[in-house]
């Protein structure tokens, strides 16, 4: 990095009574002031840089307000999501269970609410699965027609997933899931869910 220079000597000159030029700099004590705070000034920036280039995005996100638009018109069909197109046409899945999982804003939310549409004003349940509980799954059951959970991966307590799945299993309840992460790599321990 090459050196800056925090101080540039311009001497000026003043006329003394004797009628000879005097140069006057700064004091030593104003070069050390002035270092301090140079270097104040480059470790804010340092820390400022650091911050953006942890953020991963090499652009500033600009706060635009955008309504959400998860109807089908909305959603754009493309060649990366013709197979989660072709699974959700099946009338069976294995298990009675199906996960879509891939980045965000790859579209596994809005083809997860475009599903849960489908079942009319009976409609399918949606539930977000950071907000699921143990006490949820009934009420979630008491739809036949099948239960959508967008972030499955991020479910706060396993056992509500385990015994969603196991119940929707047993009523032979359809459930889609989303998630970020392939289910072979969500955080979780009890062994009936690896």
């Amino acid at each position: 990095m090459p050196r800056l220079v925090l101080f540039r000597f311009c001497a000026r000159a003043a006329q003394t009574g004797s009628g000879r030029d005097v140069v006057f700099g700064p004091s030593l004590g104003q070069v050390a002031r002035a270092r301090k705070a140079m270097v104040q000034v480059l470790m804010q920036k340092r820390h400022e840089q650091a911050a953006f280039a942890a953020t991963g995005a090499g652009q500033l996100a600009l706060p635009l307000d955008r309504a959400e638009d998860f109807t089908r018109a909305g959603f754009i069909c493309a060649p990366s999501n013709l197979e989660a197109r072709a699974w959700l046409g099946h009338e069976r899945w294995p298990e009675g269970r199906l996960v879509l999982w891939g980045d965000g804003g790859s579209g596994k939310t809005h083809l997860l609410r475009l599903w849960a549409a489908r079942g009319g004003a009976g409609g399918m349940m949606l539930c977000e699965g950071p907000a699921l509980s143990q006490g949820d799954v009934p009420a979630l059951l008491d739809n036949p027609c099948g239960i959508a959970l967008d972030d499955a991966d991020r479910v706060p307590c396993e056992r509500a997933l385990l015994h969603l799945l196991n119940a929707a299993r047993e009523a032979a309840v359809p459930v889609l899931m989303a998630a970020r992460l392939p289910p072979a790599r969500w955080p979780v321990v009890l062994p009936d869910l690896q």
